[in-house]
């Protein structure tokens, strides 16, 4: 879309076809149009299947969407009978019509208003009464006979890869795309949450209708997989949905691709325990560094192992001897049995996640 363009708008709970031209074209989706059967004015943005009013002075009111909408754009041929055309009078209002002939004068019926006017040799228009008789025309431009605005959209796929220290990561996304309008309610372009990765990569199918060039925002929450895994992960891997990994990266959209490739890497931070075993120092970790707690906003932790996430580096280790016991039921109900074993402890360096960086390969 693009300015001097016309829309056909039905609205909902409204059966009559609107006719407007396109004034102007913005960032994020978002175009103003005047529709000239009243000349009020409106700024709709233009999602991936409809159009919302943004601001407006006309009835239908900002929130109001529809999807029943035909774009009319300029072409280059001959004007003829049966043709679509702008006519421009001389207060520079443009209005789109059908040709009804052209000798030995042109005939042309308004799509707006169904109102006939001819239009003689010094193109000067002519209709008893009506608001332009006799005004002088400035231009006629020939016009395609138009298509559903939202018949253009495609199909694209979004890939997602994940990687840590080590290599690829299990695990699920929550994924959000949106336009950046500036607008928080906006709806959101693209939309999954339940998008898994069983070795470290993802991808779906998005119909998406966009301009070229619009700046995108994809939003991302990553749960890992829970440690141990099966033969099968595909099938039995564990979510830790109580795990959640952040990251936002904002780009450009390119119409010409066909997907949205995103190279996810696990961003860590770590710390340094003195005299305590594995399982407890990545339980201090948890505790110390929930969100919230240490004004890090990129992580919230669950409570358990998320074994794909975590990483340590021991020095030092020490054995010490602790007293565990455990029980068999007797038939008279009596129970004693005990044993003695062993637990180390170290200096552990636990590498936990911050966030994501999120690069785009497209």
């Amino acid at each position: 879309m693009k300015q001097h363009d016309f829309i056909g708008v039905r609205f909902p709970n409204d059966n009559k076809q609107y006719f407007a031209v396109v004034t102007s074209v913005k960032e994020g989706g978002l175009f103003d149009c005047r529709f000239v059967h009243t000349g009020s004015r409106y700024t709709f943005q233009q999602f991936s299947g409809w159009l919302e009013v943004k601001q407006t002075n006309g009835n239908f009111p900002v929130g109001t969407r529809t999807n029943d909408v035909v774009l009319y754009e300029p072409q280059q041929h001959n004007l003829g009978v049966g043709q679509l055309v702008v006519v421009t009078f001389e207060d520079s209002y443009p209005y789109l019509g059908a040709i009804q002939s052209t000798s030995p004068e042109w005939k042309v019926k308004f799509l707006h208003s169904d109102n006939e006017y001819l239009i003689d040799a010094g193109n000067v228009a002519h209709a008893a009464g009506k608001l332009y008789d006799g005004k002088r025309v400035l231009e006629k431009k020939p016009f395609g006979k138009g298509a559903s605005l939202f018949s253009t959209a495609v199909d694209k796929i979004i890939v997602l890869e994940i990687s840590g220290r080590s290599g690829p990561v299990r695990g699920e996304f929550e994924t959000k795309i949106n336009a950046d309008t500036g607008d928080p309610l906006a709806p959101n372009l693209y939309e999954n949450g339940y998008l898994r990765a069983e070795e470290g990569k993802a991808q779906d199918v998005l119909n998406i209708n966009a301009a070229e060039g619009t700046t995108m925002t994809i939003f991302i929450s990553f749960h890992p997989a829970l440690l141990p895994y099966s033969i099968n992960p595909r099938e039995s891997s564990v979510i830790d949905r109580t795990t959640s990994i952040y990251g936002k990266k904002s780009f450009t959209y390119k119409k010409g691709v066909n997907s949205l490739h995103f190279d996810i890497e696990l961003l860590y931070d770590s710390t340094t325990l003195s005299n305590t075993t594995k399982s407890e120092a990545i339980r201090t970790v948890m505790n110390e560094h929930r969100k919230g707690s240490s004004g890090t906003k990129g992580y919230e932790f669950g409570t358990e192992f998320s074994g794909d996430i975590f990483f340590l580096e021991a020095s030092g280790t020490v054995t010490h001897t602790r007293e565990t016991t455990s029980s068999e039921e007797s038939t008279t109900g009596t129970s004693d049995s005990s044993s003695s074993g062993s637990e180390s402890s170290s200096s552990w360096t636990v590498y936990y996640p911050i966030g994501l960086d999120i690069k785009e390969k497209f």
